[in-house]
């Protein structure tokens, strides 16, 4: 937990300094026979001070501990436990006095507020999306960050290449979902450089280009200008600080829809609360869409394993051929970050992170059902359907990482220490995996060649 806390977000850390804790330490010494529990009596003050890198760790984060103390269930007693009890809400109390009275003291002493500075807090300002042939002709970006927890990753995420991928399986087939690689990430830039064994790696998937294509005639614009730049910039132009946006800008709008926007999934509630205004009046894609959002039901069962829906596929069952550029992009659900766990050792590779991709498949069920169901509630038009023989699912990631991945090519990645870990003593040692369940074990694998264990 302590490693964990070290590598934890600046989003995570800054939400810690408003934590207040307490550290309470249990042990259990009347358990076993004589020597056992002689022993755990001896182990009782090394347990307590166990905790004490968790609390440290949490301490440097800006969090505040309030109480320590430790208890042993053999002097467990209703009188011993009040007095814990007491002591805890006693610290917890005073401590959110203390609390209040700096925040009456801020208040006091607050100045008007100003106008933003660059090196501020960000802003949430009504944005307009500029398009033009280049990025130089957008002009210059203002500083900017996320406007959600998901779209941060994209703005704290390291920006690395693709060294290899290797294909596992002796007769591997995509289409049946066959499909096992091994893939060589550049881990010499950023904080990259510092990964550690088992860890967790993040990693940014893009869209397939099918889905991408099919949302870009959704949005109505000529094919001319499915290269072009875009910008996100405030409608009432300069703000004197940094703006809140969905990613970053500028990036064609081809990257903007195959990296930051989930195209594999329907449209969630808030995107169609913001976009049921905009269709046309008296539409039967409006009276669907009202229908939906009135009925927890429907919304369920839009988002179910029985339909799959895709972005581009819900619309068209819809009837709706075109959707304002700005509206989508501001609204789509972002696209998310998948964690694989690390399976190379910075012994080994220390420039090199190694993961290890399964493809994940499966067969497509039969929607009519589904799409019955939502007809007879009103949610989707009474000619609606889907084709029968439609195509396996493939998993956004694995599908890209194990057939479009290249040599070269550039990923958004993030990663973290974990508490998997091998064992600090020299014992023997069991790795039990299935599959690319493996991956942290290859890891451990060449740790283990390069250490002194003789076990």
């Amino acid at each position: 937990l302590a490693v964990q806390l070290g590598a934890a977000p600046p989003a995570v850390k800054m939400a810690l300094q408003k934590l207040h804790f307490a550290l309470l330490a249990v042990a259990g010494t009347h358990y076993g026979n004589a020597g056992e529990r002689a022993s755990a009596q001896a182990m009782r003050d090394q347990l307590t001070a166990a905790a004490t890198p968790v609390a440290q760790a949490l301490q440097k984060a800006g969090a505040t501990c309030v109480a320590t103390t430790s208890l042993d269930l053999q002097d467990a007693s209703p009188e011993s436990l009040g007095q814990e009890n007491k002591l805890l809400s006693t610290a917890f109390a005073a401590s959110a006095t203390q609390m209040n009275g700096q925040a009456a003291n801020t208040a006091a002493n607050a100045t008007p507020a100003a106008a933003a500075k660059p090196d501020g807090p960000a802003v949430a300002v009504p944005l307009q999306l500029k398009m033009a042939g280049s990025a130089q002709a957008l002009g210059n970006p203002l500083p900017c960050e996320g406007s959600e927890v998901l779209s941060r990753f994209y703005f704290e995420a390291t920006k690395t290449k693709i060294l290899k991928v290797r294909e596992l399986r002796q007769q591997p087939d995509a289409t049946m979902g066959f499909s096992t690689v091994e893939i060589e990430i550049d881990a010499s830039v950023g904080s990259l450089k510092d990964y550690t064994l088992g860890g967790t790696l993040s990693l940014l998937p893009e869209n397939s280009p099918g889905e991408v294509e099919a949302t870009l005639r959704l949005l109505g614009l000529p094919e001319s200008t499915w290269n072009h730049q875009i910008l996100w910039a405030p409608k009432s132009g300069e703000t004197g600080g940094k703006i809140k946006v969905p990613f970053p800008t500028p990036c064609s709008l081809k990257e903007a829809l195959a990296r930051y926007c989930d195209l594999s999934k329907p449209p969630s509630k808030k995107m169609l609360q913001a976009l049921e205004p905009k269709l046309p009046a008296d539409s039967e894609s409006k009276s669907c869409v009202s229908k939906i959002l009135g009925d927890a039901e429907s919304q369920k069962l839009l988002h179910s394993g029985a339909l799959c829906l895709s972005m581009a596929e819900f619309w068209g069952l819809l009837g709706v051929t075109k959707i304002d550029p700005t509206d989508f992009l501001l609204h789509c659900p972002r696209q998310k970050a998948r964690e694989f766990t690390i399976a190379s050792t910075p012994k080994a590779t220390p420039n090199r992170i190694t993961l290890c991709v399964s493809l994940t498949s499966s067969d497509l069920p039969n929607a009519g059902q589904a799409v019955a169901q939502l007809i007879e509630k009103g949610s989707l038009p009474k000619n609606s359907s889907l084709p029968e023989n439609r195509p396996r699912f493939l998993g956004t990631c694995s599908q890209w990482l194990t057939s479009r991945v290249k040599s070269g090519t550039e990923v958004l990645v993030k990663q973290r220490a974990s508490a998997l870990q091998l064992p600090e003593k020299d014992v023997p040692v069991v790795m039990v995996a299935a599959g690319a369940g493996v991956a942290p074990f290859r890891g451990f694998w060449e740790e283990l060649r390069r250490g002194q264990q003789a076990a």
